[in-house]
């Protein structure tokens, strides 16, 4: 990577020289282009990094027809320069009309339309470096895209030059509005937390260092939710070391400042971020008010080894209470299943158990699934069915969690990196051969630390079968067109019905169909601003004919996934190569 040597630990006299450090190294990048003319994609960046050049000199606020005049120059300079090399034949078909465009005399919105246009046709022909020159002279948010790859290279190099394109594109973008897009903060923060999981804890708290120094001085960059994350992540990261860092210090105190000022609503997210409901409060004898119901069903042998505290959540089918074991103090979730008819059993290699057990000792085996609730272990007591399942903590459903934490939506990086997760889920019941039949936000936990999300509630699953099921497919708001009109469905199509209705929910803060009759006409209505590739996604899931719908596997490989998908799998390889251009280009807003 080439980054000015001496930026780390110095003190930076100015705004304009640290900008021009910024600039410098923009343009070095240029250059380096020239040395490498002839090979693939070099011509490409050189477009690129002179473009970013404008971008910045500007600070974010070049024209198009600016654009235009540097397209012009460099397809004329590079021309002259590599005539001999005749590498100016793919600029051809790209190049010379994308500048013709932007000269257009035409309203603002349709000139930024016609520009993703141009890129949306090209990346069809296999031009996706070009593509993405569209989209970046359009400002279109990147999706997180690594600029100049249809997806991840092979060559460490090549890898290490696409991060540094998306890096300063993502920090050019935000020059003209300092900073205030809450998508870009927010991704970075699912960056954090990968890079955690991943073990690289180092990059992970250079990672919420490099976001703090963005909020400091403009607090409204980011939610107070997610700064209340950052800062706990930051505090875990830093947990052990003898002192807190500065920046660390810093933020708490902006936060708090933030807190003061709207006490009533911080007090609002604590108290659900961390409901009584999930504090076990039992009597000597290991039982809450509320768990006394059940006490003469209740074993020695689940006594002995659990308290069972405050109710979590009934229904019809018993009730889920908070417990910890008592060898090691570990937070489970206590279920009760009423034994009646319509809480039966099934029988699988002549093994008759609960049905609801079943499918979850299927969906453990061979290799458990992270995003779907573990049952630990169960019991069989008078008139109950007792499962010990895993409690994430701290936790609340999916739908919580929008309503209380996000004003009813999330921001498309929160949204994509939570449904990445769910439909995965979905696709290991599936490849387990189990039906889960009712997902939907209710049947999600998220921790709202990691934002690792659970599958939970399998008590109206059943196992796969070939035949079509005419048994009710979950919730009414999430029933599949087909279901209505022909009372039978298969579960693939439907589910992908249900992750279309939960990503639409997500994004929108409401449902996109009320009736039963609106269902069956399936129109569909966006709110401004989402992607296209967001629009799609939920379009194909919401197809009226079943047979139309990708399958799971479609869905993970849509763009809108690949796209965004963060590049935390390579930093294994990468190691520390994003921090330090992360801490240059954070560094001149001090």
């Amino acid at each position: 990577m080439i980054c000015p040597e001496n930026h780390h630990g110095r003190e930076i006299e100015s705004d304009t020289m640290q900008k021009d450090d910024l600039i410098q190294f923009i343009q070095r990048k240029s250059q380096e282009c020239l040395l490498h003319v002839d090979e693939p994609d070099q011509r490409e960046s050189y477009f690129f990094w002179n473009i970013m050049d404008l971008f910045c000199k500007h600070d974010g606020n070049a024209t198009m027809s600016e654009v235009a005049i540097v397209l012009f120059t460099n397809y004329r300079f590079l021309k002259r320069k590599a005539s001999k090399l005749r590498c100016v034949q793919n600029q051809e078909g790209w190049c010379l009309p994308l500048a013709n465009l932007l000269c257009a005399a035409v309203p603002e919105d349709e000139h930024r339309k016609a520009v993703i246009d141009m890129g949306d046709n090209l990346a069809t022909k296999g031009l996706t470096y070009a593509a993405h020159l569209c989209y970046v002279v359009a400002r279109k948010e990147s999706g997180f895209d690594l600029i100049g790859c249809k997806s991840f290279p092979d060559r460490l190099s090549a890898l290490t030059e696409a991060i540094e394109r998306t890096e300063v594109y993502e920090y050019v973008m935000g020059l003209n509005s300092r900073f205030t897009e809450l998508d870009l903060q927010e991704f970075k923060f699912l960056d954090a937390s990968k890079l955690f999981e991943s073990g690289l804890s180092a990059q992970a708290l250079d990672y919420c260092e490099a976001i703090t120094r963005v909020v400091n001085p403009f607090p409204d960059s980011i939610t107070n939710t997610s700064l209340d994350l950052i800062i706990r992540r930051s505090k875990k990261l830093h947990d052990g070391k003898i002192e807190e860092p500065e920046w660390l210090v810093n933020i708490q105190l902006l936060h708090d400042e933030e807190a003061d000022l709207s006490h009533s609503c911080i007090k609002q997210e604590q108290c659900t971020e961390t409901p009584p409901s999930l504090e076990v409060s039992a009597d000597e004898d290991g039982y809450s008010d509320r768990a006394q119901e059940h006490k003469d069903f209740l074993t020695e042998e689940v006594t002995s080894r659990y308290y069972i505290g405050e109710l979590l959540g009934e229904g019809g089918g018993g009730a889920v209470y908070a417990g910890v074991r008592k060898a090691d103090n570990t937070e489970v979730a206590v279920k009760f299943i009423i034994t009646d008819e319509y809480h039966g059993m099934t029988t699988l290699d002549n093994t008759s158990l609960p049905t609801e057990v079943l499918l979850m000792q299927i969906l453990s085996k061979p290799i458990p699934n992270p995003n779907v609730l573990k049952l630990l272990e169960w019991f069989e007591i008078p008139d109950f069915f007792v499962l010990i399942l895993e409690r994430p903590s701290p936790c609340m459903d999916l739908q919580q969690f929008c309503d209380t934490l996000h004003n009813g939506k999330l921001s498309e990086p929160m949204a994509r990196d939570i449904m990445l997760q769910l439909v995965k889920a979905a696709l290991h019941c599936y490849d387990c051969g189990v039906y889960h039949t009712d997902i939907k936000t209710a049947n999600v936990l998220i921790n709202t630390e990691t934002l690792q999300i659970k599958l939970i509630d399998f008590g109206s699953g059943f196992l796969l079968k070939d035949t079509p099921c005419r048994e009710c497919p979950g919730s009414m708001h999430y029933f599949p067109p087909e279901w209505l009109l022909h009372r039978e469905h298969f579960p693939q199509p439907a589910t992908v019905w249900t992750l279309g209705i939960i990503l639409y929910e997500l994004m929108h803060g409401d449902l996109p169909f009320q009736s039963s009759d609106e269902i069956t006409e399936g129109r569909l209505h966006f709110t401004p601003g989402l992607s296209g590739d967001c629009c799609e996604l939920i379009s194909w899931c919401l197809q009226q004919d079943p047979n139309s719908r990708p399958n799971f596997k479609e869905i993970v490989k849509h763009r809108w996934f690949t796209a965004g998908q963060s590049h935390i799998e390579n930093f294994l390889v990468l190691g520390g190569l994003i921090t330090p251009l992360l801490q240059f280009l954070y560094s001149y807003i001090e």
